[in-house]
């Protein structure tokens, strides 16, 4: 008995690798001669990250003959945001090809769901809150000393009495003035001893800079540490000697080091070539910020035609005084009576134009009203005004920074202001502000000065606030 089990079991296993018939062998080699088909395109991926693509079709049986490929997988899904800051989409996994058996059981078609992108929404809200706060870094010169400042007062303090000089209009590159999620704090140092100026990034840097000697300065902003929201590297370059070859009578040469220690940084890449060719050595990468190019998102058109309330305004005008710097056709314009004295006794050749101004603005902002900005740029030493932010931010772009807040104007010619002209001499590279048309046609016609257009609209000294109306009778 035990003896024909074996032999039973034995034929069975024969069984399975019988002969086919030449039907059956006609057929398989038909089937695999068909080529194979590929299954449908997975589903793509979603926008912003959206759901996953889905994979191949299903496989077919093997009684269909169905001998398709599995599918490409979803297409990849779009990023999280427009810039790729670790946004992962991946593109979806196609679908597995279907198994199957002689007989007429299905086989396991793929149909796994490919990967969508992910989306990572800090990383957007922290490159939109970077362009929010932007500011200029300015370099100044001292002899071989560079100092780095974003202050405008502290640079129109330095520029005008200090000596020192500006060398790039519209300054270096940008960092932020605010922390925010992601920046480190960028920090100024000074060596009294070696009278130089320096910036570091790290509790490291501070304490190698302090052993050695540099005093805290203040602080510059914040930066990336590293290369995020399209920011771009500032180097930091030192050049310790300067090498000048001395040329004797007779032609012969011999060597000669300037001793300079200086520090500059550099994000423009023609000034950071134009430092490795004037011997300076990079010391890396102090952290990471905006090119001058870039700009915050664009603000609304401001366009006010709100008629102000007249008897608002006249209760807010302040006299506007003129002082003439000495030395240079050169106006200047404050509303601090204080100021005008500091002014006078600091020059003893300056003068006022009129003691009691020369027209009015407003001291607080009202409905309809728009602010003035004093500028100054220090190389041509040039005092002008800016109505807005449009006027101030092209300005900047010129070499002007903002001295503060003179008052404020209307746009429009409301409760019977008058025209302020902006005049502008060539000649003597400055500005000046008249609202009374004799004394800007006399300096147009005697002094050459040129109409640049209008300002905006204040009140003369004369103007008085209007009598309240009288009910009419029915």
């Amino acid at each position: 008995m035990r003896l024909s089990l074996i032999f039973l079991s034995v034929a069975l296993s024969l069984s399975q690798f019988a002969v086919a018939s030449p039907n059956e062998a006609a057929e398989n080699a038909a089937m695999a001669a068909q080529p194979y088909e590929e299954s449908p395109k997975g589903t793509d991926g979603g926008n912003a990250g959206g759901p996953p693509g889905n994979g191949g079709g299903r496989g077919g049986d093997d009684n269909d003959n169905d001998r398709r490929r599995p599918g490409p997988g979803g297409s990849r899904g779009d990023d999280g945001n427009d810039r790729d800051d670790h946004s992962g989409p991946r593109p979806g996994h196609g679908g597995h090809r279907g198994g199957g058996k002689k007989d007429d059981d299905d086989g396991h078609g793929g149909r796994h769901l490919g990967h969508g992108g992910h989306r990572h929404h800090h990383h957007h809200d922290v490159c939109e809150q970077a362009l929010e706060h932007l500011q200029t870094v300015y370099e100044l010169r001292l002899g071989y000393d560079r100092m780095y400042a974003t202050n405008h007062t502290e640079i129109i303090e330095l520029a005008m009495n200090k000596k020192w000089t500006i060398p790039k209009a519209g300054g270096s590159f940008k960092v932020f003035s605010k922390q925010i999620k992601g920046t480190i704090p960028i920090t100024r140092h000074y060596n009294p001893k070696t009278r130089r100026h320096t910036l570091a990034a790290t509790e490291a840097q501070r304490n190698e800079l302090n052993a050695k000697g540099f005093l805290p300065d203040g602080d510059l902003g914040f930066m990336f540490p590293t290369s995020i929201c399209n920011t771009q590297p500032v180097e930091q370059f030192w050049l310790g000697s300067m090498y000048t070859p001395k040329v004797y009578p007779g032609g012969r040469t011999y060597p000669q080091y300037t001793p300079v220690n200086n520090f500059v940084f550099k994000m423009d890449p023609t000034e950071i070539l134009q430092a490795r060719r004037s011997q300076y050595r990079s010391q890396g990468i102090i952290g990471y910020g905006y090119p001058l190019t870039t700009q915050p998102k664009p603000r609304p058109v401001q366009v006010i035609t709100t008629r102000p309330d007249c008897r608002e305004v006249f209760k807010y005008l302040t006299p506007v005084y003129e002082v003439m710097l000495a030395g240079k056709q050169n106006w200047l314009y404050t509303t601090s009576h204080t100021r005008v004295i500091e002014l006078l006794n600091a020059r003893p050749r300056a003068t006022i134009k009129a003691k009691d101004g020369v027209f009015k603005i407003l001291s607080k902002q009202v409905e309809g009203s728009v602010s003035v900005c004093r500028m100054v740029n220090p190389t041509i030493k040039d005092h002008t005004l800016a109505l807005g932010d449009d006027q101030k931010e092209s300005l900047l772009a010129q070499g002007y920074f903002n001295d503060g807040v003179l008052g404020y104007m209307l746009p429009n010619r409301f409760c019977n202001s008058e025209r302020v002209a902006r005049l502008y001499s060539a000649a003597a590279k400055n500005h000046v502000f008249k609202l009374d048309q004799t004394e800007a046609a006399l300096l147009i016609h005697r002094n050459r000065y040129k109409d640049e257009g209008t300002l905006a609209y204040a009140f003369s000294m004369r103007a008085a606030q209007p009598e309240p109306e009288t009910p009419k009778p029915y």
